[in-house]
């Protein structure tokens, strides 16, 4: 029964001599059978225990990604849009226009349109991750926007100087048009040049003023005060879209670090709870030893059995006095 009590006490004896984690380590700790075993941490400072946080790049790159899926829809109306206008024109230009440069245009645009529907049809098949959206299918939409801009700038003077005064009317309203559509369809991925919205509006301007069309001032007047108001439109539409993109990205990182947090907060519980646990289950073994020891004591027949049961007691209990110190302190 006695060396039963001493080897008992001998691992109680070794468990107090070892360091408990602290709850800054935000590790797992348990008492085993061979003393506190220290599980290392989930992950590195900064990272949460279930899932990750995301940083503010693919937070931004979520969000144009998004952007760009929920702008499908629209642009294949707007592709519908264009295909009937380009057939307009070609209709109606067939008979002013010299044949080789207007075929030459229309080509140019058919390219454009239906480079632009089989982009579409690929995003919609492949349907790609947010990365590949916000970065190669950000730059097709970015290209087929500002190749379609510059077929419309030169077909000012390629329409415009054959036609009647009143096909000129009803195309310069349709370049008003095609701009408003242009600053009312951007978005942060695919924003609305000024560049070339500016270009588009000098052109018409200026031929506006050399062809003298009747009533020219006011054409001209219209023209620029449109141009000059959509640019402004084009300032607030961007505001306001890089405001609704910083405030979805901030609430993003919000839900972000509370998920955190309360993953966090979770495996810390739960560490605590595993290691009352197993730290209740260990601390029988000195109290086991002492309650040995003090029986031990009780039966000896001598003195020095008694003493030596004594001390063993005395040891086991302050090894369970040491093991409880660390365990509130770990708990702390």
């Amino acid at each position: 029964m006695r060396s039963v009590g001493m080897v008992v006490m001998t691992r109680c004896l070794s468990l107090s001599g070892q360091p408990l984690p602290t709850s800054s380590n935000r590790c797992c700790s348990t008492f085993g059978s061979r003393g506190i075993v220290v599980h290392p941490p989930s992950g590195r400072s900064g990272e949460s225990v279930v899932g990750g946080v995301s940083r503010d790049n693919d937070i931004a790159v979520a969000v144009t990604a998004a952007e760009i899926r929920s702008g499908v829809a629209l642009s294949s109306v707007g592709m519908i849009i264009m295909a009937t206008v380009l057939v307009f024109i070609a209709r109606t230009f067939e008979n002013i226009v010299q044949p080789l440069p207007l075929h030459m245009w229309l080509a140019w645009m058919t390219a454009c349109i239906v480079f632009w529907g089989i982009a579409v049809a690929a995003f919609l098949w492949r349907q790609p991750d947010a990365a590949a959206v916000a970065g190669r299918w950000a730059w097709y939409g970015r290209a087929v926007h500002s190749s379609m801009t510059f077929g419309i700038i030169v077909s000012v003077w390629l329409l415009l100087p054959s036609a009647d005064d009143g096909l000129r009317a009803l195309m310069l309203m349709l370049y008003v048009w095609y701009i408003a559509t242009i600053i009312l369809a951007s978005s942060a991925a695919i924003p609305a040049s000024a560049t070339e919205l500016v270009g588009l509006i000098a052109s018409a301007a200026s031929f506006i003023a050399w062809s003298r069309m009747d009533r020219w001032p006011i054409w001209l007047l219209f023209v620029v005060m449109a141009g000059v108001t959509m640019l402004g439109f084009r300032t607030l539409v961007r505001r306001a879209v890089v405001d609704a993109l910083a405030g979805r990205a901030a609430s993003e990182r919000a839900e972000a670090v509370s998920r955190e947090a309360f993953a966090i907060a979770a495996a810390e519980r739960d560490a605590k709870t595993r290691f009352i646990a197993s730290a209740s289950h260990d601390l029988q073994q000195p109290i086991q030893a002492a309650s040995l020891f003090f029986e031990s004591a009780i039966e000896a027949a001598d003195f020095a059995t008694r003493a030596r049961a004594t001390a063993g007691a005395r040891t086991a209990f302050a090894s369970t006095q040491a093991l409880i110190g660390q365990m509130l302190d770990h708990l702390r």
